[in-house]
């Protein structure tokens, strides 16, 4: 203890300094990757315990890195998380953390990379693709599709790497986790080392035009208080040169140009920034001129705050006053919650800024957003029970800001109480708990498999009255796979919506998939196959189709199902002798395939023998609460009789000893809710298939 304190006493007389000689200039440390994973340390600083790795710097070299951000003597940290994605020490959950801990002390993470190990070119053979979060083996794509992966270079088409000779998608891939996973506006990447930078053929190539595609400003110290940027003044274009005049010591400019036709709001776009400069001019592209384009200079100070931006040979205009709809002045928020405003026309952008005081000279912080609207569980510093002031300004081309009235409110926190965040070894069928805000209160809770809860990665909505708790039904989770929880309320006049909490299933025997249709040496008419295959834990399911029974990477057809997905229809098929079979998609690899099945596809012809199924099925009873299934059979059958959804989940399944004639299969609990279903009857020769709609 004595020799860490001695280190933090180093680095706050470091900042100190630096404070005194100029606040602007940012300090930060970029200690080990691992940092917390000492529970009693993480319980100290009031944070999650870090879930993978070591912290061997806590008791070996007496860093203490949660300190420095707790006392607030550094600007930002930068770990050095040297590993890789889906490596045994994983980049992903190591970095999640660190974008929690770093915001909870409101300051910012940028990762450090390690580029030690990245090689040129394409990468070694047993590498897999991570496609849309999935690892896929090289021998699972046909050659065509393998070069389009090779060109295709984004964090959502990348390669997973070995430990050794992967190449700069993987780099890609991890600046995709630092993204999705950041809540600050500030999501940053240093690399080590400048000489593997630089001398890795087509690596700078690669983050230009394909990960930082568009220039971009630093993100603010929104916990410094200093006077806004004064309007950019006097703007000139001679050719291509635009100048202006100075604003004053300690400022730079950013110079944009967007084209008319977009509007002035699309101005402030990142797509729309041509360059930052230190002097008063700066020269544009020959094809940007003020006929066809906006052009625009704002004022940017040592801390990133930056002005609205004044656009050429346009008039002065008045942003207008915000006025704050939510919280109420002198009111109880309940947070986390979006802060709301009126919008302001022509307004491109808003700044929040929510201080201590009311003087707004003790900030926690300033943030900027495009709507009216702002989540306050992004500033995870609000604590409950504390009196805040908060305040916003428009910004809007060629105006002046003027900020509003501000509001004062003071907090109550409301969140997720189970499972914890962080939480690993989850159940599938997990129950989820949150505070309850009052006895009419309703609740939406969104399960997702990215922490901004995008449409493409939503699992599971459910809209709630009335309770604090809900557990997932069977078919939702899939295990060994990361979700993110949050839950909204509404009561009265008060709405919030909680901290996101970050979960982790835990890791199921997925065993083999066991196919049941079709049959082995089975003789199917027209141009289509499915094959299913029974219910099981798994992340996904991989269906093939091959002419070969061997089942060549050339010659053999792949597609991938979702967890919960559980048949697959090949089509646009030719006569022929096929073979099928399915793998089960596990959490770093796939299981072994299923036994192949041997299907003989024959061409419909213009008189076809018909084969009339030996039974009829059909629900029987008065509504969905007590229907039965009754099958009438032309023979005395042993059958297993199977129920799915359309899309093909099983819902029930038994063996069956039929009778000629009527039978009824009592079973309510397969049919109690509407919509269509499929039923199988497998006798000892074949599986006959039925479409049944529950109205």
């Amino acid at each position: 203890d004595w020799r860490r304190q001695n280190v933090n006493k180093m680095v706050k007389d470091v900042y100190d300094a630096i404070q005194a000689a100029n606040p602007a200039v940012r300090f930060g440390i970029s200690p080990a990757g691992v940092a917390g994973t000492i529970q009693s340390v993480a319980d100290k600083y009031g944070v999650p315990r870090c879930p993978i790795g070591s912290d061997w710097q806590y008791n070996g070299i007496y860093a203490d890195p949660l300190a420095w951000l707790s006392e607030g003597t550094i600007d930002y940290i930068s770990p050095q998380v040297y590993w890789t994605i889906g490596s045994s020490t994983d980049y992903r959950p190591i970095t999640q953390w660190w974008s929690y801990v770093a915001p909870f002390f409101n300051r910012h993470v940028y990762i450090s990379h390690s580029l030690s190990d990245m090689a040129a070119g394409a990468p070694a053979q047993n590498v897999q693709y991570r496609i849309n979060e999935e690892l896929i083996s090289p021998e699972a794509v046909s050659g065509i599709e393998r070069v389009s992966l090779e060109r295709t270079l984004s964090t959502e088409v990348t390669r997973a790497p070995q430990a050794t000779n992967w190449t700069g998608t993987e780099i890609g891939a991890q600046i995709g986790v630092n993204r999705s996973s950041d809540v600050n506006d500030a999501p940053g990447s240093v690399f080590y080392a400048t000489s593997k930078t630089v001398n890795t053929s087509g690596f700078i190539s690669y983050l230009k035009n394909s990960i930082f595609t568009s220039k971009a400003l630093l993100p603010n110290v929104g916990w410094k208080n200093t006077a806004l940027p004064p309007l950019a003044e006097g703007l000139v274009l001679n050719g291509t040169v635009l100048s202006w005049n100075t604003a004053g010591t300690g400022f730079k400019y950013a110079v944009y140009a967007s084209p008319k036709s977009a509007g002035n709001a699309a101005i402030n776009q990142a797509s729309s920034l041509q360059g930052i400069c230190y002097g008063t001019s700066f020269t544009l592209s020959s094809a940007i001129t003020d006929a066809t384009h906006f052009i625009g200079v704002s004022v940017v100070d040592g801390f990133e705050n930056e002005s609205a931006i004044q656009i050429l040979n346009q008039p002065a205009a008045s942003a207008g006053q915000v006025v704050i709809s939510y919280p109420a002045n002198n009111s109880q928020a309940l947070l986390p919650t979006f802060f709301r405003w009126n919008a302001v026309e022509g307004a491109y952008a808003y700044q929040l800024q929510l201080a201590y005081d009311a003087q707004f000279t003790n900030l926690l912080a300033s943030r900027e957003t495009q709507q009216p609207e702002f989540n306050s569980g992004t500033i995870l510093k609000i604590k409950t029970d504390i009196p805040y002031y908060m305040r916003v300004r428009a910004l809007k081309a060629n105006a002046p800001a003027v900020w509003s009235s501000p509001v004062g409110f003071t907090s109550k926190i409301f969140g997720i109480n189970s499972p914890a965040n962080q939480s690993t070894q989850q159940e599938m069928t997990l129950t989820i708990s949150w505070d309850a805000a009052g006895p009419g209160a309703s609740y939406i809770l969104d399960i997702a498999t990215d922490a901004l809860f995008s449409t493409s990665k939503m699992v599971h909505t459910k809209n709630l009255t009335s309770v604090s708790s809900y557990t997932l039904p069977e078919g939702t989770l899939t295990p060994s796979t990361t979700y993110f929880a949050r839950v909204k309320v509404t009561d009265g006049s008060l709405s919030a919506t909680s901290a996101t909490v970050q979960f982790t299933t835990r890791d199921l025997d997925i065993p083999v998939p066991v196919v049941i249709s079709p049959t082995n040496d089975a003789n199917i008419f027209g141009t289509s196959i499915q094959i299913c295959w029974a219910q099981q834990p798994s992340k996904g399911f991989r269906a093939e189709l091959s002419k070969d029974p061997v089942f060549p990477t050339r010659g053999t057809t792949l597609r991938n199902v979702d967890a919960f997905t559980y048949c697959y229809q090949f089509d646009n098929l030719i006569p022929d002798t096929y073979y099928l079979r399915v793998r089960a998609i596990r959490a770093e690899d796939l299981s072994e395939p299923s036994n192949a099945v041997k299907v003989v596809l024959a061409a419909p012809t213009s008189v076809e023998t018909i084969e009339l199924s030996p039974y009829r099925c059909y629900l029987s009873g008065k509504g969905a609460g007590d229907r039965g299934l009754t099958i009438e059979s032309m023979q005395a059958d042993k059958v297993n009789i199977s129920i799915y959804s359309i899309t093909g989940i099983l819902h029930g399944s038994k063996e069956v000893q039929l009778t000629k004639g009527e039978n009824l299969i009592a079973d309510p609990g397969w049919t109690a809710t509407s919509g269509m279903w499929i039923v199988t009857i497998r006798n000892p020769e074949k599986i006959y298939s039925f479409k049944i709609n529950n109205h």
